[in-house]
């Protein structure tokens, strides 16, 4: 199993391909998923939350490499 790195507050930023994202309070808010090939594996997944913390949104987008741009799924 790849050994992941932390930033200084203590939340993983990667393991291997994946890198996640944290926000000022400590939510998750992106995880992204990148390779070397085939870019058709490439995937990022967003989230939002309210005022009171609730996760309220959740986007997944997939890169397609036909046209070269990501796309909301």
């Amino acid at each position: 199993m790849p050994t992941g790195q932390s930033h200084a507050g203590g939340n993983l930023t990667q393991v291997g391909c994946w890198e996640y994202r944290w926000d000022a309070q400590n939510r998750l808010i992106r995880v992204r998923r990148r390779t070397d090939t085939p870019q058709e594996s490439w995937r990022t997944v967003q989230w939002q939350y309210d005022a009171l913390g609730r996760r309220i949104r959740q986007t997944t987008w997939t890169w397609n490499a036909n046209s070269g741009t990501w796309e909301a799924t």
